[in-house]
Parts: C-alpha cells; structure tokens; sequence
C-alpha cells in the first residue's frame, strides 16, 4: 500500500501503516464476534490459532523479523506443554487398564486353583498384562524425554542421546521385556497342545500354527536383541548413520523371512497331512486351498531375498523351504 511510492532502504522493514491498521481491526472485530455468540469453550478454541498468528505477525511487522524465532520458540513450549497434558492422560488410562487386567488375572488365578478355569485362561490373562504394562512403560518414557529434551520421543536407532540418556535403547528394552514374555507363553501353549494331541483335543493344524507362532516369536526377540547390537554400535562410533540404516533395513527384512518361513513350515506341513488324508479318503478336499497358501507364502520369500539383495544381504539358508517340494505323505503306518 506505497501508492506507487518508492521506499527507502533503511524502512523496508517497517509495517505498512494501512496495513497495520487493517489486521489489528480485522483481530479486534473477530474477538467481538466470538465474543457476543460462541460459548467460552468454544471460543478459546476457535481463538488461540488465529490469534497466534495475528501476534506473530504483528511482533514480526514491528520488532522486527530477528524476533520471530523466540515467538516460533514460545510456541514449541506450548506444544510441548499439551504433549505433556496428553501424556498425563494416556499414562493414567494405561495405568488403570493394568490394573484391570490384573485384577482379571486375580480371578482368573483363582477360578484355577478352584479347578473351575485351565491354565491356558491364566496364561492368557498373565500375558494381557504384559502387554498393557508394556503400553504404560513405553508412555512414561516418552514423558521422561519430552521433560529431558522440550521435543516429541525419537526411536529411530541413530537419534542423539538426551543428556545422558539413551532413550532409544530404553525404549528396546521395554519392548524386549514383552518379546521373552511372548516367548515363552507361546512355548507354554505348544506344550499343552502337544499333550492334548494324543487325546484328540486339538487337531495337527493347530500344533503346526503353534509351531509357527513359537519361531515368530522368537524371531521378534532375536530382532531386538540385533537392533541393541546396532544401537551400541553405533553409539561407540563403529558404525556410522549410514551404515546404520542399511543394516537396520537388513535386519528387519531378516525378521520378516524368520516369520514368513515359519508360517510356510506351518503350510507344507498342513497341505502334506491334508493330502494324506484326502489319498486316504478321510477327507473330501481342502488340499487346493493349501497349496495356494503354500505358493503364496514361497512368493513372499521370494520378494524378501530380493529386497535382502538388494539392501545388500546376503542370503544362505542350507534347507530353503522354498526351493523344497511337497513331499507325497507316507501311509499311516510308515508315519
């Protein structure tokens, strides 16, 4: 609004005085309005980003522009503020869904030792708490950070310590707690399959799943055991960023082959009983489906040892499922 005027260079930073006058009367009449017809809640709402704005470009029109970074700053503190309010509450409702589940387990417990519950409905429950103590963990040291560093949580594996703390590997460790848990429930529950198989509770299916879950699990673990090798690699210097993200991909499309090699176990094994059944005439069909499983799960491994190679993996197993071919099943009697 210089009318065509031409302005010196020692005011170029100065506001345009009609310009001025028209944001302070544009801020001043939306006040009013909120004021006259919208409920207290909702106004302060509605208010607080327009006038931050208008505060910022005001302060910067006539402190000049050197000062917005210390507004930007003022703003980042109230972020960190409402992160911090938020935490407050999922760490409340996290610590109260503990406590359900442990009062759960409680009941559980004793319906067991009453002989009214198995103890696959207590291991059940046991293993919900993990997991819920794991969620309240992992929150109270996102609130630890926020406090140490005035920023949101970093969990990537080459982020800075906080002071002296690694919350990085905080963080792995809270969750490798979860990972033996799973373990070892998941071998718990192969053990009562397996004993219930021979009274014909549970079908050769199940047992292969659980199987398969069992190698999951512990591929879940050893992962986390090797992003802890790599987060202390790369703090003591032996690796740098770099190296450290292609290694980091490696590694998690490493987990990804243990797991879908462990369900492809679970598959041949399935269509091998089922054809032996089906040769049997036990079994009408169902063959076909599994077979499709079968090829689809060889497909996957196929694109992960692609993606292996091409992060730079080097892939060598002795007895790839893959390349194995269903086996026509023995008779029952060989069996």
């Amino acid at each position: 609004m210089n009318n065509g005027k031409e302005i010196p260079m020692d005011r170029l930073h100065e506001p345009d005085v009609e310009f001025a006058r028209f944001l302070e009367w544009q801020t001043r009449t939306e006040l009013r309005r909120a004021e006259r017809f919208e409920p207290a809640q909702v106004r302060r709402a509605s208010l607080t980003p327009l006038l931050r704005s208008a505060a910022l470009v005001l302060f910067s029109l006539f402190a000049g522009g050197g000062l917005v970074f210390a507004v930007e700053e003022l703003q980042q503190s109230r972020e960190v503020e409402l992160l911090l309010e938020r935490n407050e509450l999922q760490v409340q409702l996290a610590q109260r869904r503990v406590q359900l589940a442990e009062d759960a387990l409680a009941r559980e417990d004793l319906l067991y030792r009453e002989g009214l519950q198995s103890i696959g409905s207590v291991q059940a429950a046991r293993q919900r708490v993990t997991e819920l103590e794991r969620q309240r963990d992992q929150l109270q040291l996102e609130r630890s950070e926020l406090e140490s560093s005035g920023r949101p949580a970093d969990r990537d594996l080459w982020a800075p310590l906080v002071g002296s703390r690694d919350f990085v590997s905080e963080s792995l460790h809270i969750d490798r707690k979860l990972a033996e848990a799973r373990v070892a429930h998941a071998r718990a529950d192969l053990e009562r399959l397996s004993q219930l198989i021979d009274v014909g509770v549970v079908s050769q299916a199940e047992l292969f799943d659980m199987r398969a879950r069992v190698e999951r699990r512990v591929a879940e673990l050893q992962g986390l055991d090797e992003r802890l090798k790599l987060r202390t690699l790369f703090l003591t210097g032996s690796l740098d960023r770099r190296d450290l993200e292609r290694l980091a991909r490696l590694e998690a499309a490493r987990e990804r082959r243990e797991a879908v090699t462990a369900d492809l176990h679970a598959a041949v094994a399935n269509l091998e009983r089922t054809l032996l059944l089906e040769r049997e005439g036990r079994l009408a069909s169902g063959s076909a489906e599994l077979q499709l499983k079968v090829d689809s799960l060889r497909v996957e491994l196929q694109l992960i040892d692609l993606e292996l190679e091409l992060i730079g993996g080097l892939v060598t197993p002795e007895d790839a499922p893959e390349n194995a071919e269903v086996q026509e099943p023995a008779s029952t009697e060989e069996r």
